[in-house]
């Protein structure tokens, strides 16, 4: 058994002690010490037993061609029920709502590149699937001494195997999830021997966090089991579980922008809620919306988003989940995501989202001008009036397209769930040395999400291409995070709402195509705020949450927590969260705005002064 299902980290001293054996040397002994020539005749192999994690608990089965590096999982754990796998060329998920994707990213291909080479146990059998491998040393952790191999599959990401000095039986693997500092650390143990080779019948992935370790305990395993190549294939997504209110192939229902999200009111099990639709996002409802709607939350996995911190997911299901009115989702699995504070740092009741799930169900075109969203059935579709066509691969569950910034170029998330035109990711702003190519802000807070915060230097660039469609100075964060989505190392960045609103946006998730079709909008500045300080809604009023270094907010003598009662003399009450920040942001520089700090005998006036914090056009320093 190879990997399952969840990636985790661990971090370990590295006391690298001296080493006398060779990698070859130290393999050879480790083989040995598995049985010897017995791996020689072993060609497939089929394993079942039980898998317990974030308080669920379930059951799972593999099959391995080891001459092929094939390979297919199936879990039913709790109310999650999926598969994964590999055909010999492109990797597959099942997720548990029957939505079938290939893992086609370049970063999805590198990752099935690896599990197949681990698959095949290339570190043995070089001709099967051929890899780099080093010896880092000798490393100790607990009682034990480890040999350490660095290990770079062919087409693949490099890993660490830790061998057991003293058994030389392989013990774990360690990789990097590419999020920061973030590693997979996977336990090898409870080894058996099944026609002479000894295998591990206890695998646990773990990230450090025990609450969230995964454990696998194998209880039968048979070798040189007879396989097909229809039992790796991506199996055919069959979903027939949406239908129209009134009947017909397609419905269009409004939505609302605020924060440059998209909002829509929806139906759980008949309860009135109101979501926002992001391409970035699943189905999730928040624990509060999951109650008032009667919707039993089980387990508590680990999630993530922008912010830096993880947190609790549990899972329920949803009899019917009815959007606008007029399409019907039967039987939906919602993940139940604890986002204290959100509905403050939107202005509006935050319930929950839809994403992904609806997404693979329909064609779905965004009317950003019109504020209509378009759900069809895929023959309904046609293509003729939609727009440039742009093919995208699966970033896991966002759709990612091929792109450049100012000649840079990489792969980009599309995120309808993002209220940003252009965030760029800490390792790629790194790699390019971006904060020194662009006039930027101080660093600064430049969103809110699952997690907490997101912070980043602010410019503007030249010239964005998204595909063959081009977007002129678009404003661009450059994400200073050293966890969560912003410190993702495969992936360029994230094209959000602020630039997208721009078009008429359809999605064909069957046939993994984007078309963008400019709007009456297209064209118009791109705005940034103008006041130099993050604000969420509060019981009071608005509260500022951050302050940029040197700023109009800081040089008008705000600070955190002071909490904002009134604009130019107009009570909070009357105005919106969305309303006010797009004030500061589109007013012309050097408005003054009189803000009314505090209440009663504490309250005192403030002389806030916008200013133009990005430059005009693209930020981009000339050469003297």
């Amino acid at each position: 058994m190879k990997r399952f299902l969840v990636t985790f980290c661990l971090f370990l001293p590295a006391a690298a002690l001296a080493a006398s054996l060779s990698p070859a040397q130290i393999l050879s002994r480790a083989k040995a010490a598995s049985g010897g020539d017995a791996w020689n005749h072993i060609h497939t192999l089929r394993s079942e037993g039980s898998i317990h994690t974030s308080g669920l608990s379930g059951h799972v089965t593999e099959v391995e061609d080891l001459a092929t590096g094939r390979s297919v999982t199936h879990f039913a754990l709790g109310p999650l029920k999926g598969a994964q796998g590999f055909d010999g060329k492109t990797g597959w998920n099942k997720s548990p709502g029957g939505e079938v994707s290939p893992t086609d990213s370049p970063r999805g291909k590198q990752l099935a590149a690896t599990s197949a080479y681990q698959t095949v146990q290339g570190w043995w059998f070089p001709k099967r699937w051929p890899g780099k491998i080093k010896l880092l040393g000798k490393r100790k952790a607990g009682h034990n001494t480890y040999w350490v191999l660095h290990i770079l599959p062919r087409g693949g990401l490099p890993f660490e195997m830790w061998i057991n000095a003293k058994t030389h039986m392989i013990a774990r693997t360690v990789m990097s999830t590419g999020m920061g500092s973030v590693k997979e650390t996977t336990y090898f143990s409870d080894y058996r021997t099944v026609d002479g080779a000894k295998m591990a019948f206890h695998v646990r992935v773990s990230n450090g966090k025990k609450q969230y370790d995964t454990n696998v305990q194998l209880n039968k395993v048979q070798a040189n089991v007879p396989v097909s190549a229809a039992e790796f294939a991506m199996p055919r997504q069959k979903l027939t579980d949406v239908s129209f209110v009134g009947g017909g192939n397609k419905a269009t229902i409004p939505f609302r922008l605020i924060n440059n999200h998209i909002y829509i009111k929806v139906g759980i099990n008949g309860h009135p809620l109101h979501f926002m639709f992001d391409t970035g996002g699943a189905n999730i409802l928040t624990p509060e919306a999951a109650k008032s709607a009667g919707i039993k939350s089980k387990g508590a996995m680990q999630g993530g988003g922008v912010g830096k911190k993880s947190v609790n997911t549990g899972f329920g299901e949803v009899k019917n989940l009815t959007l606008g009115g007029k399409v019907v989702v039967r039987n939906q699995l919602f993940g139940v995501l604890a986002m204290p504070g959100f509905s403050n740092v939107e202005g509006v009741p935050f319930n929950g989202l839809v994403g992904y799930e609806v997404l693979k169900r329909f064609v779905v075109r965004i009317d950003y001008a019109a504020r209509t969203l378009t759900f069809m059935r895929p023959q309904a579709f046609n293509p003729a009036d939609a727009g440039t066509a742009i093919p995208f691969t699966y970033l896991g569950s966002i759709p990612g397209v091929k792109g450049s910034i100012d000649g840079l170029s990489g792969e980009f998330e599309i995120d309808t769930g993002s209220r940003a035109a252009l965030s760029m990711w800490a390792p790629f702003v790194k790699k390019h040395h971006m904060d020194s190519r662009y006039k930027t802000t101080p660093d600064t807070v430049v969103g809110w999400g699952v997690g907490g915060n997101a912070s980043a230097r602010v410019t503007r660039g030249g010239k964005l291409m998204i595909g063959p469609v081009s977007v002129p100075d678009p404003v661009m964060e450059l994400s200073s995070s050293k966890q969560g989505a912003g410190a993702d190392k495969f992936i360029a960045g994230n094209i959000g709402g602020a630039i997208l609103k721009h078009f008429t946006v359809t999605f064909d998730y069957a046939k993994q195509l984007m078309y963008l079709k400019p709007n009456k909008n297209h064209g118009a500045p791109m705005d940034y705020d103008r006041s130099g300080m993050w604000i969420n809604g509060a019981k009071a009023g608005f509260e500022v949450m951050a302050i940029m270094t040197g700023g109009p907010a800081q040089q008008a003598g705000l600070k955190v927590g002071d909490i904002i009662t009134a604009v130019n003399g107009k009570p909070a009450g009357d105005l919106t969260l969305y309303g006010l920040r797009e004030m500061l942001s589109k007013s012309a520089p050097g408005t003054r705005v009189k803000l009314t700090v505090g209440k009663g005998a504490k309250a005192h006036d403030v002389s806030l002064v916008l200013r133009r914090l990005i430059p005009q056009k693209d930020g981009l320093k000339k050469a003297a």
